[in-house]
């Protein structure tokens, strides 16, 4: 059987590509394919954000017109159908340019 390789593109602070790898991961799990090489390459989605940040609930309100809250409410749902328990609400304050440390993942905490 030939070799599957997937490349996955995407910024470790980006939820939703948080909760896609762990979706691919599981489906990778599923599949009756003996040779899978999965490869994650960096993206940043905001590389232009400060070093100090930014308040991320006033970027999402001017971005989107809507309350954060409510933006944050399905990315929970999707996280805890992938196995992550997201707190968007009452832990994420501000939103950060990590472009310098996509090389070293392990440099960020997951969680507390």
């Amino acid at each position: 059987m030939n070799r599957l390789e997937i490349d996955v593109y995407s910024d470790f602070v980006c939820p939703w590509c948080f909760i896609g790898s762990r979706r691919l991961q599981a489906a990778v799990e599923s599949f009756d394919h003996p040779d899978v090489v999965t490869r994650h390459h960096p993206y940043v989605l905001y590389p232009n954000v400060p070093a100090d940040g930014i308040d991320l609930r006033a970027s999402l309100a001017q971005r989107y017109g809507q309350s954060p809250e409510r933006l944050f409410a399905p990315v929970e749902a999707a996280g805890r159908q992938a196995g992550l328990a997201l707190d968007f609400s009452s832990r994420l304050l501000k939103k950060y340019d990590k472009g310098d440390r996509h090389d070293d993942p392990g440099v960020l905490p997951c969680s507390d």
